[in-house]
């Protein structure tokens, strides 16, 4: 297997604003390696309200500042061919540097640690960069991130269960076991839309208020 030793080292960051199309475009290649692309309907602009909402956003309950990205990316060599067919392989904040990959988590909570942990959402390298190791480098460091700058005791993250490459290397990497024992249910769709202006009988569901005596 080639080493990723052998190029410039990578680095990881925080995205900027700018990094958002970039941040698209891996989502949409993970997207089609999973076989979900019709699954994707976000777009530019709602990363950037997730992302980077604004204070009013904030405050008004619209949005949350949870979710957060980092973005792992090399200087590209003097004579090194940008990757066929690849969109956005370059970096908008350093140009001469490539895109290798990214990962999106945001925080979830254990009750029964009373404290945050982290939830990796998405965690990808990008084909052209794949069997060079750069897929630990990310893990590893995102998981480092993750305890010295958030004080997280647990980093979680979900795994299709015919990727079984993908559960290898979290198994052996980072010692990662599955949660045999959790089922993830899910509400979505139209079935959540049926839930809009829902009332519990006899009380204000929206403001918790008692039911009016009579």
């Amino acid at each position: 297997m080639a080493r990723h030793d052998a190029f410039p080292a990578p680095t990881l960051r925080p995205i900027e604003e700018r990094d958002l199309p970039a941040i698209w475009q891996m989502i949409y290649e993970l997207a089609v390696f999973e076989k979900m692309e019709a699954d994707v309907t976000c777009s530019v602009d709602d990363l950037r309200r997730s992302l980077f909402p604004s204070d009013a956003d904030v405050l008004s309950g619209r949005a949350v500042r949870s979710a957060r990205a980092v973005i792992l990316e090399r200087p590209r060599l003097a004579d090194e061919p940008l990757p066929e067919g690849l969109t956005l392989p370059l970096s908008a904040v350093h140009p001469d540097h490539l895109v290798l990959g990214f990962c999106l988590y945001y925080f979830s909570y254990s009750t029964f640690l009373g404290q945050h942990n982290v939830y990796v959402e998405d965690l990808c390298i990008r084909e052209p960069y794949r069997a060079f190791g750069y897929g630990t480098v990310l893990l590893h460091s995102v998981i480092k991130h993750a305890v010295e700058v958030h004080g997280a005791r647990r980093v979680e993250w979900s795994v299709l269960n015919w990727n079984e490459p993908a559960i290898r290397f979290y198994e052996d990497k980072c010692g990662a076991r599955p949660q045999s024992e959790w089922t993830v249910y899910r509400v979505a769709g139209e079935r959540l839309d049926q839930y809009r202006g829902y009332v519990a009988p006899g009380s204000n569901a929206l403001t918790g208020a008692a039911p009016a005596q009579k």
